[in-house]
């Protein structure tokens, strides 16, 4: 079963379209656009636009553009690619989103948990993990050793023999981020581990330098630090970085830094760093993102924070404008970027942050402010800015979109940028077009100097306009399909517009009843005008539904307690089937015991997802007062949660208190004689035992 809890669908649409929720999650998983979350604090919903400031639950990667391939978490629960050599074989051309699933890549097996790719320039490959394990495709040796690959063609991995591709102890469950660049894969626990499975020494963190041997790339390393006695760095909840580049954050808010091109912010010279190195901050406000860039003609790099107050710092090499100071000054400690010129305003409104990170190359970002305008800055080598060149480019939104046009997500690619507009299906493409990069189904080469919105329709998961919300626990089958005769809540945001509903269930206030019979489909239409969009708005969502054989409770126990037992009568309640979701059994006392005569531990029994039973007890109070047996009766009267678990019938179980005390005794004793005139008068007494 599926614990289904606050699901936020969320559409960008000026046209209407229907999505199909179909869910295939784990028993622990919470549902974010239809996928499995692998940690307690994963927050797919939190990138882009719609994210907030806290800095452990952004997701970075819903949004990944190498050189000319894309990878995109969708809001239908689907990962879609495109672009060069994203086909199964790794070398073909995909001209449109296409799906990954089993169809498209046969060799995938296992619920899909996240998609990633790097690499430089056309070597590019990329990096599916499942709730199976890894899996590449694509250029061989772009991320990983082209020895754990067999061949471009997309295949599971197996590394230093775990056939999970991972490193020994670390399921895919227990993966909160990767992060793949040119020759480097990055993975950090939900616990806060980093491992690196890298061609590079420095990046391994370990103290090995230079390529590796083949031997030598083929195993995972835990990152250490420098730090006496090097012990692992620990507690990171963010680690990204480029070709030769590490940059972790750790929850107490410290950055580290390892890898060949390093700075640490301390007006030093870039220098290597074979173990995790910590920087030197430059503001004491909690960080919200981290980044950072390269360039592969000077092979230097470029940092960038992202604070949750919205100041935005950055570091590093800057021959190509990258740290947007209106300079090419190599910058030894952290600066601002400014607006309009060397002299405008530090950008302290900056919501959201996405640099060239996965291909090896330009050194380019992009950024979101707090009221959705796009600025971008760096490397525009084929036109990857949109900035009417190719050269080098100070702060300045891109050609094809203005200060009015309200942007919900962004991604800077190697030789692209990619975008997401306000009241716009289609995403928003600029720079080198070419093998199927625009996702329009067309592999025309040419560059796109000014934004392009004739590409395709994909909705990305966080970054979009109508929020359709699922609440509270509903119950589903064990194949995922919503369950017929029950409810669950559903709610829109923003508020306002108009729900209508087709197929067998009813809607009432925003309490929605499947009332069919065997596998039926409902469909639920919210329509508003949106604000700022030219007409209503209307999505679809698709429920499927079946007959489910709910969990059932019946309830057993102790029949007989002595009233002056040492221990406790305990009853218990237990389920038919195990269930993903607690489940609570409120209980109703009565029968000829009186409420002096003991103690129940307790109204309700819990019994917890993953197990049968509960309990309760009940504890007999042990008085001088002869009473006789008595009865403590209890009789289930509601069940709630349990995937939608209910009574079995009529559920009684009955303890019976025996008392310690024997039946009373009568003695009758008194005066035996009294003479006839006597003045007083014989006295008889009754004498209880």
């Amino acid at each position: 079963m599926i614990l289904f809890q606050n699901l936020k669908i969320k559409f960008n649409t000026s046209l209407f379209f229907t999505a199909i929720i179909s869910l295939f999650f784990s028993n622990y998983s919470q549902s974010q656009c239809g996928f499995q979350a692998t940690c307690s604090n994963t927050n797919y919903l939190n990138f882009g636009m719609g994210s907030n400031s806290d800095g452990p639950t952004i997701e970075y990667d819903n949004f990944i553009s190498s050189f000319h391939s894309t990878v995109v978490r969708t809001a239908q629960g689907t990962y879609k690619v495109w672009g060069q050599k994203m086909a199964n074989d790794g070398a073909t051309d995909v001209l449109a989103p296409t799906e990954i699933n089993s169809t498209n890549y046969p060799a995938i097996t296992g619920t899909l948990l996240k998609a990633h790719l790097g690499g430089s320039q056309l070597i590019v490959q990329g990096v599916l993990l499942t709730t199976t394990g890894l899996f590449a495709w694509g250029s061989e040796g772009a991320i990983l050793h082209p020895d754990i690959t067999s061949s471009t063609i997309f295949q599971k991995v197996t590394i230093n023999g775990n056939t999970q591709g991972l490193p020994i102890g670390v399921a895919p469950s227990d993966v909160k981020m990767l992060f793949s660049t040119h020759l480097t894969l990055a993975l950090t626990t939900c616990s806060g581990d980093v491992w690196i499975l890298t061609q590079t020494g420095e990046n391994t963190g370990t103290g090995l330098a230079g390529a590796l041997s083949s031997a030598a790339a083929l195993q995972w390393y835990r990152v250490t630090t420098s730090a006496a006695g090097n012990p692992f760095l620990t507690n990171i909840i963010a680690l990204r970085g480029s070709k030769n580049t590490m940059f972790a954050l750790q929850s107490n808010g410290k950055i580290w830094t390892w890898g060949t091109e390093t700075y640490l912010g301390t007006n030093t010279a870039q220098a290597s760093r074979n173990r995790a190195t910590e920087m030197t901050s430059p503001s004491a406000n909690p960080i919200k993102m981290i980044g950072a860039t390269r360039t592969e003609a000077d092979t230097k790099a470029s940092y960038y924070i992202l604070y949750s107050n919205g100041s935005l710092y950055s570091l590093g090499y800057n021959a190509q404008n990258q740290l947007g100071d209106w300079s090419t000054t190599e910058r030894r400690s952290w600066i601002q970027p400014r607006y309009t010129s060397a002299a405008g305003l530090v950008m302290n409104n900056i919501h959201w942050v996405s640099p060239n990170e996965h291909d090896a190359r330009y050194p380019a970002i992009n950024i979101l402010t707090v009221d959705s305008t796009n600025y971008n800055w760096g490397d525009a080598n084929g036109e990857l800015l949109g900035r009417g060149g190719t050269g080098t480019f100070s702060p300045g939104i891109p050609n094809g979109i203005t200060a009015l046009d309200k942007i919900l997500a962004v991604e800077t690619g190697g030789h692209t940028s990619m975008l997401v507009k306000k009241c716009q299906d289609y995403f928003g493409y600029v720079g080198h077009r070419i093998a199927g990069s625009m996702g329009d189904g067309t592999a025309n080469v040419t560059n796109e100097s000014i934004y392009s919105f004739a590409t395709a329709v994909v909705f990305i998961c966080g970054a979009t306009n109508l929020d359709v919300s699922v609440s509270g626990t509903p119950t589903l089958s064990p194949g995922g399909l919503y369950c017929n005769n029950t409810s669950l809540d559903i709610t829109a945001d923003p508020t306002g517009g108009t729900f209508s509903l087709s197929g067998p269930a009813t809607l009432a206030g925003n309490i929605l009843s499947f009332t069919g019979s065997g596998n039926t489909t409902v469909n639920v239409v919210y329509t508003l005008p949106l604000p700022g969009c030219p007409g209503t708005v209307s999505t679809s969502v698709q429920f499927l539904t079946e007959n489910c054989v709910l969990p059932t409770v019946t309830l057993s126990g102790t029949t007989s307690i002595a009233e002056n037992a040492a221990g406790v009568a305990t009853l218990t309640a237990t389920l038919s089937v195990v269930a993903s979701t607690a489940t609570t059994i409120t209980v109703a006392y009565s029968g000829t015991a009186s409420g002096v005569d003991y103690a129940a531990s307790s109204v309700t029994i819990t019994i917890p997802a993953g197990s049968l039973t509960g309990t309760v007890t009940i504890d007999p109070t042990d008085d001088i007062i002869y009473e006789g047996s008595e009865t403590v009766i209890a009789d289930i009267t509601s069940v709630t949660g349990g995937n939608g678990a209910t009574e079995s019938g009529v559920q009684t179980a009955t303890v019976t208190i025996t008392d310690d005390e024997t039946i009373p005794t009568v003695a009758l004793s008194g005066t035996t004689s009294i003479a006839e005139n006597a003045a007083g008068v014989a006295t008889l007494t009754a004498t209880l035992s």
